[in-house]
Formats: C-alpha cells, structure tokens, sequence
C-alpha cells in the first residue's frame, strides 16, 4: 500500500481520478526519487496530470517550462484539475526562458517546483535553451522532467536533462560522454555518437534518475497493433533517376553529401505519391478518419487534391498551419468531421492527441525512428 496511497497534499478529487499507476508513480517520484526525476513515460499515459498531482503536492509557486506551442494547453489542464490554484503556476516557453532574466539563485527562492515538459528539448547541452534552462532545473528545489522521447537519436541526449537533476552526482559530459557514448577524440574534434555500457546505463538511470512505464508494463487493455507495409512498384524512369542520385551520393564529397541525402528523400516522396494516395484512398474507412503522416510538402499537397477529388473532407497540419489551426484540427478528427487528416512529422510532434482515430498511413518515413513511434502512439489511448 505504500505507493497507492497519497503521499499528502494531493486534492482527493484529484487523487481519486488516477490510476493505479498514476499512483505510484506520483508516490515513487516523491518518495524515491525525492522530488527529482526524469519521467520518460510513453505517449498517452497521462504524464500531465501526474504532474499536476506532484505539483500540488510539492506546493507553489511553480514554474512550467514547456514548448510554445503548449502554453494554452497546460493553462487549460492546469484549470481542469486544480481551478484557482492553477493560477499558481508561471508557464514560459523554452525559448522565451533566456529572456527572462532568471538565474539559479533567482528561481530557487521564487519557486516551490518545476516541471519541464517536453525535456528533450535541451537534449543539446551547448544550444541557448538548455544554457538558459540547467541553472533554473537546478536550482529549484523539485524538479520534474516530462518527455516520451529522453534520448531521440543517441545516448549523449541524455547528459543535460541527467546533469539539470542531479548536477553533482552526474559524471563530466566528456566522462559520460566515454563511458557511454563511445565518445573519442577525432581529427574533427571529440565526437560521442554511439552507445556503449548500455546495461549499466539503464541501471544507472532507473536507480537514481529516471522512471519509464511503457503501455504494456501498466495493462490499460489496450488491443494489439497490427501493421503491414505497402511495397510500391515504381516507374522504370522513377528508378532511373533514384539510382542515379544514390551513385551521386556514394562519389560526393563529405560537405555535399547532406545535400544530396535531403533531394534523395524528396525525390523518393514525389516517386511514390500517386502509391500513397491509392493506398489512402483504399485504406479510409467511414467508422473513423484515417490519420495520413508525411514529411514533404510535394506529397501532401497531392494527397489533399486527390481526397477532394474523390470528395473527402480533409484536415491539413503541415508547417504553414498556426496553434490555432493545429487544435482545429485535432478537434475535427476527435468529432469525426474529417475523412482524412494530414499531418506532418514536424507540425504533429509535439502536444498533438488524437485519442479518436485508430488507422494510421505513414506515406512517408521520417529521419527518427522516436518521431515515427510518436507519430503511431498519438493515435492511442490517452490516461488524461
């Protein structure tokens, strides 16, 4: 009974409302990790309200740093569950944060707690975010850290949001960055892109920094996910021109090479385009909309002429799209009002729940497989 019961300070309507695992993990954070953790909790598993619930529990003032695109979100939440003592909270965006004029001592004596959401976003311990953002983390006395996705492409993502927690029980980056990281000293400088130690790693994080419950460890009877892959035979000239680009690739010089890589990705859209907008049109159903991920803008364009053509109505969230349209959209699927949604990676990565749809099309591929496994989960059961 020791992490189902209230720790102290939670509201019982709010208490009431968790799950069991919600519990928990709100009693862990405060009892094992006192206060301090990384919870790295899969998408859909209510990492919001479990923070509101530490929140209240540590006591205000509270900051909330988090994406711009999510201040009117976590206002709304904040209202949802607490009402007036929502208004304890002082939410600023990541970027805005340098701005602020808020040095370590300064927020230590100004805030109780301090949530940061989407925490990935400092995984860059030399960008100006996370140079505005690791004295405030520091400094103030509970700390919680928010993020799917804590290390979306390597192992060395992970110092900055270790080091806000517990900068003096965390390794140097470059000690990290050997132990860990493969990291080495090259000709073009010390470069750290790999994994090693990984088992000392994971038990090294649980213990002292990090809390992670995937959807299967906490039984929520979700139904199983199915997926098959759509093979697309392309026109002869289409694989012409592919082939030469990758021969390009492999004779290009080190510095043009991005270059390269980036026109092959695009050309690889346009090639498979009229694919994507059978298999979309195959694949809509009228029980719910189907959700349509792509990158390029070649490729949505083409996908949203041929749904109309074939007079579907169609969401569009690409980068031209505001917050605005970004919550309409949502709201259009969740109503069922749309046949078909088209999203972009980029423009759907961050703070976009879509707990209604249950099909998803990937017409493309993106460059992280963390963006893709966001992508798919967006589309399930959401705990909040």
């Amino acid at each position: 009974m020791l992490f189902r019961s209230n720790p102290g300070n939670v509201s019982p309507a709010l208490w009431d409302k968790l799950f069991p695992f919600q519990r928990r993990t709100v009693s862990s954070i405060v009892r094992r990790y006192r206060g301090r953790c990384l919870m790295a909790h899969d998408m859909g598993l209510g990492k919001s309200v479990q923070a509101i619930a530490l929140m209240q529990h540590f006591g205000s003032p509270v900051l909330v740093l988090c994406p711009a695109s999510l201040r009117k979100q976590w206002r709304g939440a904040l209202e949802r569950w607490l009402g007036a003592w929502g208004s304890r909270a002082r939410i600023i965006s990541w970027d805005a944060l340098h701005a602020q004029g808020l040095s370590g001592r300064t927020a230590a004596t100004a805030f109780e707690c301090c949530i940061g959401d989407e925490a990935h976003f400092i995984k860059d311990a030399t960008s100006r975010r996370a140079k505005a953002a690791l004295p405030v983390l520091q400094w103030v006395p509970k700390v919680l850290l928010l993020t799917g996705t804590p290390a979306p492409n390597r192992p060395i993502e992970l110092w900055p949001l270790l080091h806000a927690l517990r900068p003096h029980a965390m390794l140097s980056f470059r000690a990290f960055a050997e132990r860990y990281c493969g990291g080495r000293d090259t000709r073009f400088g010390f470069v750290a892109r790999g994994a090693t130690r990984r088992g000392e790693l994971a038990e090294w994080l649980d213990r002292g920094f990090m809390l992670r419950r995937t959807q299967a460890d906490v039984g929520l009877g979700l139904p199983p996910l199915h997926q098959h892959v759509l093979k697309v035979r392309l026109p002869d000239a289409e694989c012409v021109r592919l082939h030469e680009l990758e021969e390009a690739l492999e004779d290009a010089a080190a510095e043009q090479k991005m270059t390269l890589i980036s026109r092959l990705f695009a050309e690889t859209a346009r090639a498979k385009r009229s694919a994507a907008a059978k298999a979309m049109l195959q694949e809509r159903r009228d029980d719910a909309p189907l959700v349509v991920f792509c990158h390029h803008r070649c490729m949505s364009d083409h996908l949203r002429a041929e749904a109309e053509k074939a007079g579907l109505r169609v969401g569009v969230l690409d980068g031209r799209a505001s917050q605005a349209r970004k919550h309409a959209v949502a709201k259009l699927v969740e109503n069922f009002d749309v046949d078909v949604a088209l999203l972009s990676f980029v423009a759907a990565s961050v703070g976009f729940n879509l707990t209604r749809a249950n099909r998803v099309l990937f017409a493309e591929l993106y460059w992280v497989p963390a963006v893709l496994d966001q992508a798919q989960r967006s589309e399930e059961h959401t705990s909040e």
